[in-house]
């Protein structure tokens, strides 16, 4: 045996782990192959240390078992089947089980998760099926059977980014658990194939609102899937939903395609006056993301007859603007509204707000009404004005 060995030994003889764990790291070091009677060592002096150390310990030596090779896999089964074995070592013999890839080791992760009354157990062995990967597939699929195992093994399925876990996780889009199926649906919409496309359709009328949301983000990554005026059918309807992060999420989703019909609906659910404000507030920003000359002319449009809150909304989401043809427009449409209701005693905050967005846009058309409110009665106004000229490259006066 050799000296780490010798050491390590010892070090388990008194209960200092930490060395142990020291001496194995060390011993596991290139070397000369280990003969197998120093291998079987190391491996029992490793679960050892799983078995009596401290969270830290387990942690150190759960990085090092993997490396000792196929030996360490029945001692660790063992562990974590025994249910009179301390908890914390066994979920850390289930999370190293992982990086086992055998169909004796699947067969006993899938036994703990229809099995195990331990929620962490199970959630450890979910963790390990899905870093065995495809391998598991089957028997994860197997597992949704099982009323008990069914969340975490549609939890690991999700998790694996194969197209074969499209067909146990379609099984699930029904199921009598929201959760499930807003899982189900959110690992669904990652793949781009074309059975998921109606799957997301069909989920727009789910009773749950979170897989409705859900649905609603995997349609947006499908824009392109289908006809313009389809898809704006499909999605527009949600803008009226009875949650409110429905409305919101589908606001984003029509925001993603950009489309004249998408900023038609937009436009009329934001100017409705029943309209809820924090739903306003995403129409706006939808308005904003889809960047269009049609849609800065519908926010152009709606600034006057916004309350306060709502127009410094407008001007925030203006000044972001980063399309580069289209800054002109957005500071254009700023610039109208200024001129058209400065003699009107505007808010302090509407005139700061339209000095940053004007600074952020950086267009020479707002420079006069810049160097208008550098005068302006309010030392915030004033600031902001100067501030925002700070950006443009102006000549400077000789003097």
């Amino acid at each position: 045996m050799t000296q780490r060995l010798t050491v390590a030994v010892q070090s388990a003889e008194i209960g200092d782990w930490q060395r142990v764990c020291a001496c194995l790291r060390q011993w596991l070091t290139p070397q000369s192959p280990p003969s197998p009677q120093e291998q079987k060592q190391a491996i029992a002096l490793a679960l050892m240390v799983l078995t009596w150390g401290d969270f830290q310990e387990r942690w150190e030596v759960a990085k090092l078992l993997p490396q000792l090779g196929e030996g360490v896999v029945s001692p660790l089964i063992a562990m974590v089947e025994d249910e009179d074995c301390e908890p914390e070592a066994r979920w850390f013999a289930g999370r190293i089980l992982g990086e086992f890839p055998e169909p004796g080791v699947i067969e006993v992760l899938i036994r703990l998760l229809q099995t195990s009354s331990d929620e962490e157990l199970q959630r450890i062995v979910a963790g390990a099926l899905t870093q065995i990967g495809t391998g598991a597939i089957a028997s994860l699929a197997a597992a949704l059977r099982m009323p008990s195992s069914r969340p975490v093994a549609a939890r690991s399925l999700a998790q694996i980014c194969h197209p074969a876990v499209i067909d146990p996780l379609t099984t699930l889009i029904h199921d009598s658990d929201p959760t499930v199926r807003h899982l189900a649906i959110e690992a669904l919409a990652s793949f781009q194939d074309p059975r998921v496309l109606p799957i997301l359709q069909g989920a727009l009328r789910d009773p749950a609102a979170a897989v409705r949301r859900e649905a609603l983000i995997g349609l947006g990554l499908r824009i392109h899937q289908m006809e313009e005026a389809a898809f704006v059918g499909m999605v527009a309807p949600c803008l009226e939903d009875w949650q409110l992060e429905v409305c919101q999420q589908a606001a984003l989703t029509l925001g993603r395609l950009g489309s004249p019909g998408a900023v038609a609906a937009i436009a009329r659910v934001l100017t409705r006056p029943t309209t809820p404000i924090p739903l306003q507030k995403t129409l706006i920003r939808a308005l904003g993301w889809q960047a269009s000359e049609h849609s800065l002319k519908v926010l152009g449009g709606v600034l006057a007859d916004l309350p306060l809150l709502l127009k410094i909304e407008v001007l925030a989401v203006l000044g972001r603007i980063e399309v580069e043809n289209l800054r002109y427009s957005a500071a254009r449409i700023l610039v109208d509204y200024y001129q058209a209701y400065r003699d009107r005693a505007l808010d302090p905050r509407i005139k700061q707000g339209l000095t940053q967005a004007w600074g952020q846009l950086g267009d020479p058309v707002a420079i006069d009404p810049l160097v208008q409110l550098m005068g302006d009665v309010d030392v915030k106004v004033r600031l902001h004005a100067i501030a925002a000229l700070k950006r443009f490259d102006l000549p400077r006066s000789e003097g």
